[in-house]
């Protein structure tokens, strides 16, 4: 887990969870916070079910599975029988929570044995899946989005079981592992206790800002397809739903707390 993430994560505890639920004070944020890290990490300074009312959901971002350009590989299909008859010859990397759990179930599903290297950030992964000093990389569309086009990577598929309507001819992982369905998704929360009022006002003007094409455009440039909700308690129940699925996976690939 990156050094950033827990900077992230004590900054909530500070500036949002303290703060009057009056509106004025909002947190744009990720499924890492809110999904994922409450699994990871068990001493956290708040709780992402009780200290925060949910908003909107904005966007989904999909990730992808990249390879280093000189692995003798051109599908999933072919990357999973290339780690089986190669066991621990293979890593990957992770800089973030979401790269640590797709690439776990990836070993969990395939019986594989791939080792997996920490990273501090996003990019210099990416840097080293492009030297193949790694050979496997699960990485966000908004910090790869440049590289795909080149050469210097090779894209066999993304984490998302409906796909990704960025990438219309990069097949879904779920397409050669069923079930495997693995989506990053932003949204906005308030602290706890907001008037219902005012997290649907919030709401409402979000919907209409979604709509916007230069928005939806602009989203797009760094990975993000818009996916909002139609109300506050829609969202929360989505935040329930995912703060439960990612426990199971966490749990169901055998990643260990910290």
């Amino acid at each position: 887990m990156s050094d950033n993430m827990n900077d992230k994560n004590e900054n909530l505890d500070k500036t949002v969870v303290r703060a009057p639920a009056d509106g004025y004070t909002l947190l744009f944020t990720t499924s890492s916070t809110h999904a994922i890290s409450p699994h990871l990490m068990p001493r956290l300074a708040y709780k992402a079910d009780k200290d925060f009312s949910p908003i909107a959901h904005t966007a989904d971002a999909a990730s992808v599975l990249l390879v280093t350009p000189s692995l003798p590989v051109k599908s999933v299909q072919e990357l999973i029988a290339y780690a089986r008859s190669h066991p621990d010859k293979l890593s990957y990397g992770t800089p973030n929570s979401t790269s640590l759990v797709a690439s776990e179930t990836f070993k969990y599903i395939t019986g594989t044995q791939i080792t997996g290297v920490p990273y501090k950030s996003s990019p210099q992964a990416l840097t080293d899946v492009m030297g193949n000093q790694i050979q496997m990389y699960v990485a966000d569309l908004g910090s790869a989005w440049g590289t795909l086009k080149t050469e210097r990577v090779r894209t066999l598929a993304v984490t998302a079981a409906k796909g990704s309507q960025l990438l219309p001819n990069v097949p879904a992982i779920g397409k050669t592992l069923p079930g495997f369905d693995i989506t990053s998704w932003n949204g906005i929360f308030g602290p706890a206790g907001m008037p219902k009022a005012i997290a649907e006002r919030i709401n409402s003007e979000l919907q209409l800002i979604l709509k916007d094409k230069a928005v939806q455009e602009q989203l797009a440039q760094v990975g993000f397809e818009v996916w909002p909700t139609a109300t506050p308690d829609e969202f929360a129940l989505y935040v329930k739903e995912q703060l439960a699925k990612w426990g199971q996976l966490v749990k169901q690939a055998g990643i260990e707390a910290q």
